[in-house]
């Protein structure tokens, strides 16, 4: 079912009329075309279904936002692991940058 989330101040939701194309029930409404069952089924003219959501992921502002902000987490961990392996590879090319010194003298 679709409810608001606990911290975000919107208005107390209005019942759908009975004349609403949508209808949310329990058991199957032959008159509406779209439906809206509590069990996480849905019919939309012949289409049905069934889908559920632990947590809302694409209505409100914040339900965008929290993808959003873990996806620049995770993007911010991995730019940390790119500049740590950068870092490795500017040592490794510094030793063998002394290395050919050396070999070069050696010659």
């Amino acid at each position: 079912m679709l409810r608001t989330e606990d911290d975000i101040k919107v208005p107390a939701p209005r019942p759908l009329p009975a004349s609403s194309p949508v209808s949310r029930t329990v058991r199957v409404c032959p008159a509406a075309t779209a439906a809206v069952f509590a069990d996480g089924a849905w019919r939309l003219a012949l289409a049905t279904g069934t889908w559920s959501k632990l947590k809302p992921a694409y209505v409100g502002d914040l339900a965008r936002q929290r993808p959003r902000q873990r996806r620049i987490g995770e993007l911010t961990d991995r730019s940390s692991e790119m500049n740590a392996a950068l870092a490795a590879l500017d040592d490794r090319l510094r030793i063998l940058a002394a290395r050919r010194v050396r070999s070069d003298a050696d010659r």
